[in-house]
């Protein structure tokens, strides 16, 4: 093995003089990002708001400012919230970084010294102590109770107990335990190192590396929005264009041609529906937030609504993460213990029955010494109760008070032997007035052998190879089961005698076992119930081992055909891999580069797939996932910062619920869509009709703005707020790549479309004889009044609007009576008349336009009634 020695100052500065051009900072680089102002002027280069920035110029120069402006200022709203979300999305690698320490210990010439972690150079002694980060990838060469908290780096959920000793070179992360890593925490114990990576070439740095490369994709509505934005926009251009040339040569006045020509791109384009979606959207995230998922992209929610696969942590996202007494194995007897948490309340079962637990003598004699050999401590905030100490040990005390034990006063302890890594166990001696007691506690397979007597009620019995073998095999029992276990042994010695640590640990009485386990969630069985009937896999990846993870995967009802872990995932090729992810597959012990690599497979055969978790280790796996879902409560800065998804509960069911509202919206979203795209059909069907049969401008510009940034966007709002359709769960996750517009939505808009621009044309025809203004206004009138009430029709596609309650939702009609009422006070004031150019309307012309109004709205729902009894 090579030998390392701590350098000397001279030596330090021999290196960074030498190296000085080739030797990295011990710092997390920042990843190459765009600069802000190259954000910004990339929000303004889609199609279709170039058309709109056209359109603003065009209505300026020819005097029309309030078109201009009011098409300007949806403009720079979308612009600017594209902007601040891709600014946010920057910031993982900064939030790395602020993670780690700033200053270190480190011994040169035989000095003790804190130097900056920056100047840390491969070969420095670095000393470490509770809590301490580690400031860069360190050899350890000394320890003293050395234990780190791996888990924002490896997702192991228990620290990890340091050791000095040479390890095999294919030894995996998870299990190096002679190694310390930048940016883990040291939870307890003393130790020091040698330095042997620093900054980007840590496993640290590697992690930020990864992040950072990862390319974000756009989502699939993202997609389909910005191809249906080019489309209209270049269908705008092409109309215009079009119908300005025409015009033009058959002698039609050039200026009222160009006027024509903005009309039809502005109709073309529906103005509101990027604002539409940014609204419906951010309704959305608030209605996820309820569902305890907070958004940190609003296109998050309808992607999440279509993910086939989830890959899910463990730890506190399936289970409670909370330590409890599962189980207590006496001789001969075998109790389970009830309860939620750490909270101080439940039952002792033996043999399927309520027992008081009392009335064992043993079982109170393990909780005693459970209670005396501990330094945790237990405390209620409010109604919830927490914990100062191991998790372990609060799960005896708790156990403990639930037994009746009263807890509020410590005895008196005469001496301690503390757990150490090696001895693997803890000693305390108890001053019992006439007597001392010694209390013990570790690893079965450690405390067994100190023990000579067992206690079988309320007797101490010899032990012999029967007895031993019947204590072994219930420990190796309970430890396949998943539960993390612990042997308890007790002895009473005279008051005054001296014990050295060999003599207290000399012939024990074994009194049980405790089995310790991080129970399920109690909802989790319901949520996986749920995602089976919707067509989705839940996959769960952790870094706890292959026992733990099975067992829980068996309470919970989570299928599993084949464990696999990250020492078997790097013989598998990518084939391999691949076919196995086929099955019912569970992963253990898995380091970063697995994760990423999972996920990066399930997305190579097509699948969606969202991700969660809450360490640096997560951060490539969570960015690669199509929906990264970070944890809340106990998740990293660097986890939430390059996820989509926030759990404010961590669990794993809030994922579920949040599936369920996500295919809402994206339905919902749809039915918008599609209802504003024909109502621009039909603005545009009747410009057209109208120039090519008459040559009259059918509406202007100004008006078109008008129903498309007010009176269409509110009510196509309302449609974002309707409820769930029945069995949005029970069906399969949709394609991500199905278009909004399907053979079946194409007919509806374009049979829509037709209905409003021929209608519209028609009433404008009949009263145009009488005057242009009047006929310009019933048109205008018109197009608002058949877009506003042939938004019931998108209410449901296939059911008639009586099946699904007209109060169902009453946004709707708050947002038609609305709309309408305004658009009345736009003919009727004479404010807004001047900027709308219209004229006041009679009875008998607002009873014509509902004539050609209601035929939109029952033909479709007598389909609907005809189509429903059918069936």
């Amino acid at each position: 093995m090579k030998q390392w020695h701590a350098l000397t100052i001279e030596e330090t500065k021999n290196v960074l003089a030498k190296h000085n051009e080739h030797l990295s900072v011990n710092e997390i680089k920042d990843m190459e990002s765009s600069r802000w102002f190259i954000l910004l002027a990339r929000q303004f280069t889609n199609i279709l708001i170039l058309v709109l920035l056209i359109a603003t110029l065009l209505s300026f120069f020819l005097g029309d400012i309030i078109d201009a402006l009011a098409i300007l200022a949806i403009v720079l709203f979308n612009g600017l919230l594209g902007f601040v979300q891709e600014w946010k999305a920057q910031n993982a690698i900064k939030n790395l970084k602020n993670m780690l320490t700033s200053q270190c210990r480190v011994i040169r010439n035989g000095l003790e010294l804190v130097i900056d972690v920056k100047k840390l150079v491969p070969g420095d002694c670095v000393l470490m102590d509770g809590g301490d980060i580690v400031p860069a990838d360190i050899r350890i060469t000394a320890v003293a109770d050395l234990m780190i908290n791996e888990a924002t780096l490896t997702g192991e959920s228990e620290p990890i107990t340091k050791i000095t000793e040479r390890l095999p070179a294919e030894t995996l992360i998870t299990d190096r335990k002679n190694m310390a890593y930048m940016g883990t925490h040291v939870m307890s114990g003393q130790g020091q190192g040698l330095v042997v990576a620093i900054g980007m070439d840590t496993e640290f740095g590697r992690l930020a590396e990864l992040t950072g490369s990862i390319h974000e994709e756009e989502t699939e509505l993202q997609k389909q929005l910005s191809f249906i934005g080019k489309r209209l926009g270049l269908l705008a251009i092409i109309t215009s264009v079009g119908v300005i040339l025409i015009g033009v040569l058959a002698g039609f006045d050039p200026i009222r041609m160009l006027m024509t020509g903005i009309s039809l791109a502005v109709s073309a384009i529906p103005e509101g529906l990027p604002a539409v979606v940014t609204i419906a959207l951010a309704l959305g995230a608030r209605a996820m937030a309820k569902k305890k998922a907070l958004l940190r992209h609003l296109q998050a929610a309808e992607t999440l609504g279509a993910v086939s696969i989830i890959c899910t942590d463990k730890t506190g996202t399936l289970t409670q993460n909370e330590m409890k007494v599962q189980v207590i194995w006496l001789f001969e007897k075998s109790l389970q213990l009830t309860g939620v948490g750490y909270t101080p309340e439940g039952e002792f079962i033996l043999n399927g029955e309520v027992i008081n637990p009392q009335s064992l003598p043993e079982l109170m004699t393990l909780l005693e010494t459970g209670y005396q050999c501990n330094h945790a401590r237990i405390y209620q905030e409010g109604e919830e109760w927490k914990i100062i100490g191991s998790p372990d040990e609060a799960a005896l005390l708790v156990a403990a008070v639930k037994s009746g034990l009263s807890c509020a006063h410590p005895a008196a302890l005469v001496k301690e032997f503390t757990f150490d890594s090696i001895k693997k166990r803890m000693t305390v001696i108890e001053d019992a007035g006439d007597f001392q007691i010694i209390h013990s506690k570790g690893a079965p397979e450690v405390i067994l052998p100190l023990c000579t007597y067992y206690l079988f009620g309320a007797q101490e019995n010899e032990l012999n190879s029967d007895s031993r073998n019947k204590i072994e095999n219930a420990y190796i029992n309970l430890a396949q089961n998943g539960l993390r276990t612990l042997a308890l042994a007790r002895k009473i010695v005279p008051k005054h005698l001296k014990l050295s640590r060999k003599e207290a640990e000399n012939n024990l009485v074994f009194i049980g076992l405790v089995g310790f386990m991080d129970p399920p969630r109690e909802e989790i069985p319901r949520a996986l119930a749920t995602a089976k009937n919707a067509g989705i896999k839940v996959v769960m990846i952790t870094g706890d081992s292959p026992v733990t993870a099975k067992a829980i995967a068996n309470q919970i009802g989570l299928h599993v055909d084949k464990v696999i872990t990250s020492s078997e995932l790097k013989t598998l090729s990518d084939h391999k891999l691949k076919e196995l992810l086929k099955q019912n597959v569970l992963f253990a012990r898995t380091i970063p580069e697995d994760k990423f690599r999972i996920v990066k497979l399930f997305q190579d055969q097509g699948q969606l797939v969202a991700m969660t978790g809450d360490g640096v280790n997560d951060a490539p796996a969570l960015k690669q996932a199509d929906i990264g879902i970070a944890m809340g409560i106990r998740g990293t800065d660097v986890a939430r910062s390059v996820a989509d998804i926030v759990l404010s509960d961590d669990n794993f069911a809030s994922i579920i619920d949040a599936v369920e509202e996500g295919r809402r919206q994206y339905a919902n979203l749809r039915k918008f869509v599609l209802y504003l795209a024909s109502s621009n059909l039909g603005e545009v069907l009747a410009i057209l009709i109208s120039l090519l049969l008459s040559g009259g401008l059918i509406v202007i510009p100004v008006q078109i703005l008008w129903i498309n940034l007010v009176t269409d966007s509110a009510t196509a709002l309302s449609l974002s707020v309707e409820r769930a359709e029945k069995g949005i769960m029970h069906r399969p996750p949709r394609q991500a790549d199905k278009p909004i517009f399907d053979r079946m939505s194409l007919i509806l808009v374009i049979a829509f479309g037709a209905y409003i621009g021929m209608v519209t044309f028609l009433v404008y025809q009949l009263y145009f004889p009488q005057s242009y203004e009047l006929a310009n206004t019933i048109a205008f009138t018109s197009l608002v009044v058949l877009a506003n009430i042939h938004t019931l029709n998108f209410r449901s596609f296939y059911k008639p609007i009586y099946t699904i309650g007209w109060f169902s939702n009453k946004w709707i009609l708050i947002a038609l009576l609305s709309m309408l009422g305004l658009h009345v006070m736009a003919i009727y004031n004479p404010g807004p008349q001047r900027i709308l150019h219209t004229v006041p309307l009679s009875i008998s012309h607002w009873g014509v336009i509902l004539l050609c109004a209601l035929p939109i709205f029952l033909i479709p729902e007598l389909y609907k009634m005809i189509k429903n009894k059918g069936s």
